[in-house]
C-alpha cells in the first residue's frame, strides 16, 4: 500500500471520525489509507470496512502498512499525537484543536446539505414531500 505518501491515515472512529471518512470519501479529496480503533465495531470502522478500506485496531501496524501517509488525531489523546511525531514516517499530524475544528465544520457542512436537501423536496408550507 506504499505510494507517494498523499494518503491519510484516521484515528479514531467515533463521530469525529466518521465525520472525516465520509467527507473525505465524498470529495474524492485524499485516499483513505486506513482507520485505526481500539473498538471494532465503532461506527467508521464499520464503514471503512464496507468500502474496502483497511481497519486497524494497533497504531503501530497501521502505520507499518500505510506509511508515508498524513494522520488525522480524532481520539483527543494528547499521547497519540506525541507517539506520531516520534515518527519520521508520518507526513503530518492534525490533531487537537485542529482536528475538533475540522470536526465541526464538517458535521455543520453535513447537517446543511442536509437541510438544503429536505427544503427541496418538501413543501415550506405543509412539510409534505413535495415530488
Amino acid at each position: 500500500m506504499r505510494d507517494n505518501g498523499n494518503r491519510t491515515l484516521i484515528i479514531g472512529a467515533g463521530r469525529g471520525g466518521s465525520a472525516m471518512l465520509e467527507m473525505l470519501l465524498e470529495e474524492n479529496m485524499i485516499p483513505v489509507a486506513g482507520v485505526v480503533d481500539i473498538d471494532a465495531d465503532a461506527p467508521a470502522m464499520k464503514m471503512a470496512r464496507s468500502r474496502g478500506i483497511a481497519t486497524f485496531s494497533n497504531l503501530e501496524a497501521a502505520l507499518a502498512v500505510c506509511e508515508p501517509c498524513m494522520v488525522f488525531n480524532l481520539t483527543g489523546n494528547l499521547d497519540v499525537e506525541e507517539e506520531l511525531a516520534r515518527k519520521n514516517h508520518v507526513g503530518g499530524i492534525i490533531g487537537g484543536v485542529e482536528a475538533l475544528m475540522m470536526w465541526r465544520m464538517v458535521t455543520r457542512m453535513q447537517e446543511m446539505r442536509d437541510e438544503l436537501y429536505y427544503q427541496a423536496h418538501h413543501d415550506p408550507l405543509t412539510g409534505v414531500y413535495n415530488r
